[in-house]
């Protein structure tokens, strides 16, 4: 739907090596995309602008003169999965719940603004996701930051409600699940 869309994303890498795409398609003609303050392209209604978030980059700050979809594949391994993600204009969650039904490949991307990120509690627990796990997100002039995070069975087992929390903001939860052998599974 077009009322959910926007023209501010983060997008931040999982965890599969150099293969992470971004798509981003206008509804709408003469929509200019800038990724990290720089010009990348004008497209067109229909029309959709291709992306590779590689190394060293961790996350992206995409900005649009127009209400755009941004389409996210990344994974783990060798693994693809992908998201259609929120706009940083969302209002965001303080806590969400989730079950990790298997104990295959468990990852957090977790986005929120900057002076949050000391601020999360994992089960209750506030030494799984710190502060140092979060980076800066470039383009954002020190506004957001952003973190990848790996999720052992120690932390959580299989078959087990994960409650992420922010006790000072909201934020962006992206999760990435799978194996190996089976699938990947992605989404916010």
């Amino acid at each position: 739907p077009l009322n959910i869309i926007g023209n501010e994303y983060i997008v931040t890498r999982g965890f599969i090596n150099d293969g992470d795409r971004i798509f981003i398609t206008a509804p709408y003609d003469n929509t200019d995309i800038f990724i990290n303050g720089t010009f990348q392209a004008n497209i067109n209604s229909g029309q959709t602008y291709t992306y590779a978030l590689n190394d060293p980059q961790t996350s992206v700050y995409i900005n649009t003169s127009n209400d755009v979809y941004v389409y996210h594949t990344t994974g783990f391994g060798c693994e693809l999965g992908s998201a259609i993600l929120p706009s940083i204009k969302c209002t965001g969650s303080s806590e969400v719940s989730f079950v990790r039904m298997t104990s295959e490949y468990l990852g957090l991307i977790i986005m929120t603004e900057s002076g949050s990120e000391d601020n999360f509690l994992f089960n209750g627990n506030p030494s799984i996701v710190t502060a140092s796990d979060f980076l800066p997100v470039p383009g954002t002039g020190g506004q957001y930051v952003a973190a990848r995070k790996a999720i052992s069975t120690a932390i959580l087992p299989a078959n087990s409600t994960g409650i992420l929390q922010n006790t000072a903001s909201t934020f962006h939860l992206g999760l990435i699940n799978g194996g190996s052998a089976s699938d990947c599974e992605y989404g916010f």
